[in-house]
């Protein structure tokens, strides 16, 4: 764009530690994501905090 800019999706692969505001939670094969952007987010728990693992679209 010549001036402006462009809003990507996260890489595959990296974790998050919030989720954008405006995500929505899917369930896909019992497992639960959210969803935002085109982006798929998948919770991880541990160590009594959650993360959220950039992942590719369910299915």
């Amino acid at each position: 764009m010549p001036n402006g800019y462009e809003v990507v999706p996260p890489p595959i692969g990296i974790a998050v530690s919030s989720l954008p505001n405006g995500a929505t939670q899917e369930t896909v094969g019992g497992i639960s994501y959210f969803t935002y952007g085109g982006a798929w987010y998948q919770p991880s728990y541990t160590n009594g905090g959650v993360s959220y693992m950039v992942v590719a679209k369910p299915g």
